[in-house]
């Protein structure tokens, strides 16, 4: 399934040993991909530039709080799949020679790798936490 044939919102929402994860399609062009923490986690609130450390498509590009566009009780940090090289609905009908037209599929197994380094930072963090 592709952004543009799905609703736009939550299209992916799962839990994976203290953290969820949830996949948007973003006004059916791209998805967007979403790490949320426990808003008291010690490592809810800071920018996106400071966990930039964790290798992720394009870079993150989100940090913020739950609430109104995606689940209360969370601090999220996100990445998209709309950078150079993937195409999103909003540029035309068809992706262009080159550009990765990803599926949901695919846009789940590579968060895999985000989320694998992202519990590792997690458990670091609480380890410091609890020294």
């Amino acid at each position: 399934m592709r952004a543009r044939d799905c609703p736009r919102g939550i299209v992916a929402d799962w839990f994976d040993d203290g953290l969820r994860i949830i996949v948007l399609a973003l006004r059916s062009s791209h998805f967007t991909a979403y790490i949320g923490l426990p808003i008291k986690h010690s490592l809810s609130g800071f920018d996106y530039n400071e966990v930039s450390l964790i290798d992720v498509h394009g870079g993150f590009t989100f940090a913020g709080e739950g609430g109104e566009n995606f689940p209360a009780g969370y601090y999220w940090y996100g990445w998209d799949y709309a950078h150079c090289g993937d195409y999103a609905f909003s540029k035309g009908d068809k992706p262009l020679e080159g550009e990765k037209d990803w599926t949901l599929g695919e846009v789940i197994e590579d968060a895999g790798d985000t989320i694998y380094y992202f519990q590792k930072l997690r458990k670091l963090a609480e380890m410091i936490r609890d020294k």
